[in-house]
């Protein structure tokens, strides 16, 4: 019953960010005491601060809040975090909190489709002319992806696939298509029986054999699960890339999150933070001692911030939108401090 009041509060209110951080919670947390916790916040906040605009039919569709929601935003998030039980400290807690906002970008651009196969890329870091081409690392039959990148930045864009025969429909000019995967040095990830070379080596393709400027290219890797053995197994040529946009998957399966955190440990060793995340609705969520996550993330990571002193937890995004259209988009994912 409380939860369902702490929902009808919070959408009344059209304040999104609050239904997401107590509906995540709740659900996973399942007593009593934080059902009222949720609802009794979400109440106060009611009670004593005022709306902050009118209530329409349409505002649920109003992704963003005003100064005095988002502090309370992050305040709710605070009281959750410190009723939440506690995580012990290990592989599963350090991954969770790997995925964590650490980076900031004034200038967002989708590109690829509105819904599934559509990313998040910061412009304030990908400057026509500092870089010089783009990795599109699976891409099944369709790679609206490769073609925006191409169009947007004026660059040739490479894509890699051993699982397809052809290059995807609708494929652009400067779109140059290879039919091979990618591997691990020892061959970690690679599909059986089918051509596959390494991150460097691939580089190597895409540069005419010669060595890249540091941080001048650019990729978007969606493989299917085998991102994490590689990028557990190394991360040599990541410093080529400034911007990376991954799509992780199979984040609920526990016993991998040692070699899960390896790859999120190799990427931060070349200087990459996380810019931003979204859950792809096509999955569900793992939930853990009070936390959750998207099973399939979004993952936008660049390696031009200087570290931040707090990172912060997911905040929703106007160009964000569910994978699966016909389906609500996941909620928040609610992280360790």
């Amino acid at each position: 019953f409380s939860r369902t009041v702490s929902r009808l509060i919070c959408c009344s209110r059209g304040w999104r960010t609050s239904f997401q951080l107590c509906d995540t919670f709740c659900s996973s947390a399942m007593t009593h005491q934080v059902f009222f916790l949720c609802a009794f916040l979400d109440l106060r906040l009611i009670l004593t601060e005022r709306p902050s605009r009118d209530i329409s039919s349409s505002s649920l569709e109003i992704n963003h809040v005003t100064e005095e929601g988002l502090v309370e935003s992050i305040r709710l998030d605070d009281e959750l975090q410190r009723v939440a039980s506690t995580l012990p400290e290990g592989p599963t807690k350090s991954l969770l909190q790997s995925f964590k906002i650490c980076a900031s970008c004034n200038n967002w651009k989708r590109f690829g489709s509105p819904h599934d196969g559509g990313y998040l890329m910061c412009m304030d870091r990908l400057k026509k002319g500092h870089t010089t081409a783009a990795l599109s690392l699976g891409v099944n039959d369709d790679d609206q992806w490769a073609a925006d990148v191409q169009r947007g930045l004026s660059v040739p864009v490479h894509q890699f696939d051993c699982t397809v025969s052809e290059a995807p429909i609708g494929q652009c000019r400067e779109c140059h298509f290879h039919r091979i995967c990618l591997a691990g040095p020892n061959g970690e990830g690679a599909p059986l029986g089918k051509s596959s070379a390494t991150l460097a080596e691939i580089v190597g393709m895409v540069s005419g054999g010669k060595q890249p400027d540091r941080r001048s290219l650019v990729m978007k890797m969606d493989i299917s699960g085998a991102e994490w053995p590689v990028l557990a197994a190394s991360h040599e040529g990541l410093d080529t890339f400034n911007q990376l946009v991954f799509e992780f998957h199979s984040l609920d399966r526990e016993q991998k999150h040692p070699e899960y955190l390896m790859a999120m440990q190799n990427l931060a060793s070349d200087g990459f933070q996380v810019l931003h995340i979204h859950g792809n609705n096509w999955g569900g969520v793992y939930s853990k001692d009070g936390y959750s996550i998207p099973s399939v993330l979004e993952v936008t990571l660049t390696s031009e911030d200087e570290p931040s002193p707090a990172c912060q937890q997911q905040r929703r995004l106007d160009l964000d939108a569910a994978n699966n259209r016909n389906n609500a988009d996941l909620a928040n994912a609610v992280l360790p401090p």
